[in-house]
């Protein structure tokens, strides 16, 4: 609805920026703006959880950065 001008949204930015880049949108209220943690969660099969890089990229998302 956004796109079509017919009001305004709160999105996540990646979700936008080709549209922001193209002057298709433009952001609003930035100085405004606090972000907000968004929370992940990693589902793994059962025994999955101790393959290497699975491993590697769990503890990689529980970091915080």
């Amino acid at each position: 609805m956004a796109l079509a001008g017919l009001g305004i949204i709160r999105v996540s930015d990646f979700m936008l920026r080709p549209a922001i880049a193209a002057g298709r949108l433009v952001p609003l209220l930035e100085t405004l703006h606090v972000s907000e943690p968004v929370p992940i969660w990693a589902l793994t099969a059962p025994g999955r959880q101790h393959v290497p890089r699975i491993r590697a990229l769990i503890e990689f998302l529980a970091t915080d950065r």
